[in-house]
C-alpha cells in the first residue's frame, strides 16, 4: 500500500494505492482532511502506527501549497520510504502527463468511496497543461497524479576512456 498526501489551503487529501509490475493504479481509498497540518499528522500516526516508519510503502508528498510545512512537521527524511515532490511552475508538467498517460491507457481503478465520485469529477476539470504557476487542479488530482508518476531511473553511463 502507497499514499500521496497534497496539502493545500481548503484541506489536505489523502490517497491510498497498491501499483502492479504493468503500472496499474488501484486507488482504495481517498481521505478528505480538513485545512492545516494537524490533521494530516493525525492521520499519518493512525494509519502507520509506526510512523514515520511506512515498512515497504512508498510515501509522497506535493510540495506545493502546505506540502512543504507538512514535510518539515513531520520530520521525515527522503529515502526511507517518503520523497516530497518539490517541482515547481512548468516542471510540474511531468506528473500532469503521467495522469494523462494512466487515463488514457485505462490503468486508474477507484474504488467506490464517498469521495471517488469527487475524484471522477475532479479528473474531468483539471489543468491538462501547466503554466507557470504550476496549478495542476484540486488536491484530490495532484495526490493521484503523484500516485500515476514515478520517477525515472537513471542509469550511469559508463565514462569513456580517453586513449592517446
Amino acid at each position: 500500500m502507497n499514499v500521496t498526501i497534497a496539502a493545500g489551503e481548503t484541506g489536505t487529501a489523502v490517497m491510498r494505492y497498491d501499483r502492479d509490475a504493468q503500472g496499474t493504479i488501484a486507488v482504495s481509498s481517498i481521505d478528505r482532511l480538513p485545512p492545516g497540518l494537524d490533521p494530516a499528522v493525525e492521520w499519518l500516526a493512525t494509519a502507520f502506527p509506526d510512523f514515520p516508519g511506512i515498512g515497504d510503502a512508498q510515501g509522497t508528498i506535493d510540495g506545493n501549497g502546505l506540502g512543504q510545512a507538512l514535510w518539515a512537521r513531520l520530520h521525515v527524511r527522503a529515502g526511507a520510504g517518503w520523497t516530497l515532490y518539490d517541482k515547481r511552475g512548468r516542471d510540474r508538467q511531468e506528473i500532469v502527463d503521467a495522469l494523462l498517460v494512466a487515463t488514457s491507457e485505462g490503468r486508474i481503478h477507484i474504488s467506490p468511496s464517498a469521495h471517488g465520485e469527487a475524484l471522477r469529477k475532479a479528473l474531468s476539470t483539471y489543468h491538462k497543461v501547466i503554466g507557470d504557476d504550476g496549478i495542476v487542479g484540486g488536491e484530490l488530482v495532484v495526490a493521484l497524479a503523484l500516485a500515476a508518476f514515478q520517477r525515472p531511473r537513471y542509469v550511469r553511463k559508463p565514462r569513456k576512456a580517453w586513449g592517446f
